[in-house]
């Protein structure tokens, strides 16, 4: 709307805000990557690569998942990172 009214190129920003995390699901990339798919609660999602070390398997990354998901869900990541 802006760039319309105004006939120029228009910009938005906002500040990020971290999600709370509601979902993580792992997808394998290569031996030793893999994908992080982060889902916050309101369906915004990040990706982000990560790095595996050598003989991570598939049911180990469902397994870390499935951890991750009944532990951290309700917290952002600031939150998770905080010491216990």
């Amino acid at each position: 709307m802006l760039s319309g009214m105004s006939r120029g190129a228009g910009l938005v920003i906002t500040t990020k805000n971290d999600p709370v995390l509601r979902h993580v699901e792992f997808v394998r990339l290569a031996p030793t990557k893999a994908l992080a798919v982060l889902v916050g609660e309101h369906d915004q999602v990040e990706n982000r690569i990560i790095e595996l070390p050598a003989g991570v398997t598939s049911s180990q990354l469902t397994e870390a998942a499935n951890f991750l998901n009944a532990h951290l869900a309700g917290q952002t990541l600031p939150e998770v990172r905080e010491p216990a």
